[in-house]
């Protein structure tokens, strides 16, 4: 026997009941309102997100190429840190990125990230009783572009990537050049050995890679 006076339809079976077509246009105009409220509200935030200090919100990777190298070969380290929020994010303290002796290029990226470098097999434990070799030439005075002295922020849903060539380690001196000429800071190149490479940024994260370098 027929219903009359219902407000459901049935399916081609008559056993399950669905809304009628004036429900489902009320239920579309709703969505239809919400979403044009939504749309407002994000409209009304400010174009560039405020800062933040949500470090845990870095995703910080390394890594280290050859691991295996052969002499006057050079070593490439990649380094990128990657912001998982929607807003900026700044670093709120640089001391262990100073304490590491993290370094990166000369008159290089005003980003807090860098590497330091030790002739050894050696972990985070007993780091302190190794020597570090600079791996930039820190002897020769360089002339960087003024910086804006703004404190860095990772943009919202950002990737900032480095890289650095190393090509041996840095000492005091004079290097002669063919045809000529002096220029501060001697270049040594690796000798056969492992080596330990720390990398890390100012939000904390450390890591630590190691290659080899065989005997040309």
């Amino acid at each position: 026997m027929a219903l009359e006076g219902g407000q459901h339809e049935y399916d081609a079976e008559g056993t399950a009941p669905r809304p009628a077509r004036g429900s489902r246009r009320r239920l579309v105009i709703a969505l239809c309102v919400a979403a044009t409220v939504l749309l407002i509200l994000v409209s009304a935030f400010p174009s560039f997100p405020v800062s933040a200090q949500v470090g845990a919100a870095v995703v910080f990777r390394s890594s280290v190429s050859p691991t295996i190298a052969r002499q006057n070969e050079t070593i490439r380290v990649s380094m990128s840190d990657t912001n998982l929020f929607p807003f900026a994010n700044a670093p709120s303290d640089d001391a262990g990125y100073r304490a590491l002796n993290l370094t990166g290029e000369p008159c290089g990226e005003t980003y807090p990230m860098g590497v330091a470098l030790y002739q050894g097999l050696y972990t985070l434990q007993n780091l302190s009783s190794a020597h570090y070799l600079p791996v930039v030439d820190e002897f020769t005075f360089w002339s960087c572009p003024a910086m804006s002295g703004l404190p860095f922020k990772l943009a919202p849903f950002w990737t900032d990537a480095q890289s650095l060539n190393l090509l041996g380690y840095w000492t005091a001196g004079e290097t002669l050049h063919p045809g000529g000429g002096v220029s501060l800071g001697v270049l040594h190149p690796f000798t056969p050995g492992v080596y330990t490479l720390i990398c890390g940024d100012a939000w904390g994260h450390v890591q630590v890679l190691y290659f080899q370098v065989t005997v040309a």
